[in-house]
């Protein structure tokens, strides 16, 4: 299944801003968020300096799993 066109556009947003400072791990968590989470993220990224700032975002926006 692909991932959707959201979730490949914030990874690659990320990825440029922040490169190898991107873990693997805040990746499968980025491709776990709903479409709903994905856009939220999409908006936030603008204000994010460092990855603590994407790390901060995905704990207060984290599912808990079920």
């Amino acid at each position: 299944m692909a991932e959707p066109l959201d979730t490949q556009q914030v990874l690659r947003l990320l990825r440029r801003r922040f490169g190898a400072s991107l873990a693997s791990a805040h990746e499968q968590r980025i491709r776990r968020l709903s479409l709903e989470q994905t856009e939220a993220l999409m908006e936030a990224f603008l204000d994010f300096q460092t990855p603590t700032d994407l790390v901060a975002w995905l704990v207060a926006h984290e599912t808990p799993s079920a």
